[in-house]
């Protein structure tokens, strides 16, 4: 009898847990997939949309539909306080303006495989903010931000072949900006924790995405950007969508869904897998070329993020 009880326990527990394997693995592999394609996304959408003001607009549709789908949720989505509001605007400018916004532009002078290696150091700056907040990394974690500094100086002082017609001082420039972009993300991300936010996670994302798509679209037309939608062919439509759909929606749900229900290592390597998805993408869809420097530059800085954040203890959700 005693077995027969404890052979059913066994079943039901292996059966409750295949399922939220599944979905963790689901969820892991959007997170990949998607983001590792969305630099391709962008880069598309910029050739009929303008980099900046073409990001806000991104992010403003984004933000209408996850309003939208809050509100028939019965979620309050206007109501958060004036410290949850500047909270909320200063994470749009320094993710959305800074991170997004300087890949976008970037995307119009150097290869998407590129950029996303310029990216990944996310990490790199998380650890070194860590150190001067004097909650000390490991020495581990630390040799792996010299690595992947290393890494990123090759990647920045050899640059790529330019997307466009455009000379070697204008890569290196563009490569200068994705890097501060990539500051500005992490220092983004860094600062949240020390905020005021709303507890929503999604409320959060919308206004997040409604603060920096206003920003953006403001500094876009701002500085002289022209939109003639007559002008905009079919395949930056369909990249505009995806984005928004993919990229900005559902791939950040399942990140959301991941960062509550599983370690945090195992999250933090969609930082060293989303470069690699790019690559290929830019590589086998956008005829990208892959040199001598992203394959060295890129293989140190992948090394050094994996160090970092493999020195990092896992956290149970």
């Amino acid at each position: 009898m005693n077995s027969h009880i404890g052979l059913k326990s066994a079943l039901m527990s292996r059966t409750s847990v295949r399922p939220q394997n599944l979905r963790l693995w689901l969820n892991l592999g959007i997170v990949y997939v998607v983001w590792g394609s969305t630099y391709a996304g962008i880069a598309v959408t910029g050739r009929g949309f303008p980099p900046l003001s073409g990001m806000g607009i991104r992010f403003l549709i984004a933000a209408g539909l996850m309003a939208a789908f809050l509100k028939l949720r019965g979620k309050h989505v206007l109501r958060i306080s004036k410290p949850e509001f500047f909270a909320v605007s200063q994470l749009g400018i320094l993710l959305l303006v800074g991170g997004i916004g300087a890949v976008s532009a970037a995307e119009q002078h150097i290869p998407t495989g590129y950029v996303s290696l310029l990216i990944c150091g996310t990490p790199l700056y998380l650890a070194v903010y860590r150190t001067i907040a004097g909650d000390r990394p490991t020495s581990r974690s630390l040799f792996g931000v010299l690595v992947g500094l290393v890494g990123m100086f090759v990647l920045v002082l050899m640059g790529s072949e330019p997307a466009k017609d455009v000379s070697a001082d204008s890569v290196f420039f563009w490569s200068v900006v994705v890097v501060l972009g990539s500051i500005s993300w992490s220092f983004g991300s860094f600062r949240a924790k020390y905020m005021t936010l709303p507890k929503d996670p999604l409320v959060l994302t919308m206004w997040q995405m409604l603060m920096g798509g206003l920003t953006l679209t403001i500094l876009g037309f701002g500085s002289g950007e022209q939109l003639n939608l007559q002008n905009v062919e079919a395949e930056s439509w369909i990249a505009l969508v995806y984005i928004i759909i993919f990229g900005s929606i559902i791939g950040y749900t399942s990140y959301i869904w991941l960062l509550e229900n599983a370690p945090i290592s195992l999250v933090a390597t969609y930082s060293y897998v989303n470069p690699l998805v790019a690559v290929l993408i830019g590589v086998g869809f956008l005829g990208e070329s892959l040199g001598l420097n992203m394959i060295v530059g890129g293989a140190i800085v992948l090394a050094g993020v994996v160090l970092t954040i493999t020195a990092e203890k896992p956290k149970a959700p």
